[in-house]
């Protein structure tokens, strides 16, 4: 699917994610946005968002992680805010403005969608959980965290935690 705030959105976010300081984010990157918006135009499709609930899911989705930009801390909050200050500026709608920043505030682990859309993408965010590649990307997320000292942790508690995480989502 394709509309002018779609593409406004991708490549706002293409611009962020080609900053240096996702150069040290083997995980939360481009890679992972481009996968999540895959994964929500075939959620999406699964699910039958209307057109317009899908066009909020993708600009979500191309969204979601702009707040890493400004540091670890909060950056779905961070990411929602510049969503809607966007949006406002491309002319949105009221409706789409609160559609797309309630869904990337529901991406917050423990996650807490209120509307189809935030499901949608909550899914698709965690997507890779169900790929092949789960064990890649969280070697990858793992690395990230001890990069940025959000996480760090040891063998040990890395093993306990991954399937705790599982069982949990």
């Amino acid at each position: 699917m394709e509309s002018d705030l779609i593409n406004k959105a991708y490549t706002f976010a293409e611009s962020v994610f080609r900053d240096r300081s996702f150069e040290n984010r083997p995980f939360h990157n481009l890679a992972h946005t481009k996968d999540v918006v895959s994964a929500v135009e075939e959620i999406g499709t699964h699910t039958e968002l209307t057109d317009d609930e899908m066009e909020s899911a993708l600009i979500a989705a191309w969204l979601h992680d702009i707040g890493y930009l400004e540091g670890d801390g909060d950056h779905e909050l961070k990411a929602a805010e510049k969503a809607r200050e966007l949006l406002q500026s491309w002319g949105a709608s009221q409706k789409k403005i609160h559609d797309v920043s309630d869904a990337i505030l529901a991406t917050k682990v423990p996650q807490q969608p209120r509307s189809l859309i935030g499901r949608v993408l909550c899914d698709a965010d965690l997507y890779h959980l169900s790929a092949e590649s789960c064990l890649d990307k969280a070697v990858k997320l793992r690395a990230e965290w001890e990069t940025h000292g959000t996480q760090p942790m040891s063998d040990t508690e890395w093993l306990q935690k991954n399937p705790e995480f599982l069982e949990g989502h």
